[in-house]
């Protein structure tokens, strides 16, 4: 073991300093995986407007050719890219749901990283409850106010201009106004 060699009094200072890096490493992992959830949640948005943009034929030949990228050891195995299919469909649908709540609460739904899904293709899962459908149904019958709208831009405006490099928000700001 291990113990710095400072006087009965010194230690306790030597502990709050401690305590407080603790705290900062903690808190600062918090901020990168906001930061990370911020834009893994507009790039899964994007990409449910654009893979929503596709024809049966395209959607076919990205699930191939995405299976190919993930297993490219299982290539031309049928029973394995049917169930890579079928579970690809559950991470659509996840991706689509965001897309519907961000529609509806805007940047609300960027500031919390519960809403994003977390595609598992070995699993077939989206952290996702096997309710969590039917709440989301419940959730998107409310209608929020033009207030909500502002007050959530304005403060997450703030925060993305805190956490990100300029070059990130723009990228931001511009993906926001498309909406």
């Amino acid at each position: 073991m291990h113990v710095v060699d400072v006087s009965p009094m010194e230690i306790v200072d030597v502990l709050l300093e401690r305590e407080a890096t603790l705290n900062s490493a903690r808190t600062g992992n918090a901020l990168r995986m906001l930061t990370e959830s911020i834009l893994a949640s507009i790039h899964t948005i994007r990409f449910a407007e654009e893979w929503n943009t596709l024809d049966n034929i395209q959607k076919k030949d990205f699930r191939t050719r995405a299976f190919a990228r993930r297993f490219p050891d299982d290539i031309g195995d049928q029973a394995k890219f049917k169930i890579f299919n079928n579970r690809y469909k559950k991470v659509i649908l996840a991706r689509n749901l965001l897309r519907r709540l961000f529609l509806k609460f805007h940047v609300a739904v960027l500031l919390d990283p519960i809403w994003t899904p977390i595609a598992s293709y070995e699993k077939g899962t989206t952290n996702r409850s096997p309710t969590f459908t039917v709440i989301l149904d419940h959730i998107l019958k409310t209608t929020p106010s033009a207030r909500y709208f502002h007050s959530n831009m304005t403060v997450f405006v703030q925060l993305i201009n805190i956490l990100f490099a300029q070059n990130t928000v723009n990228y931001v700001i511009a993906f926001l106004a498309c909406y």
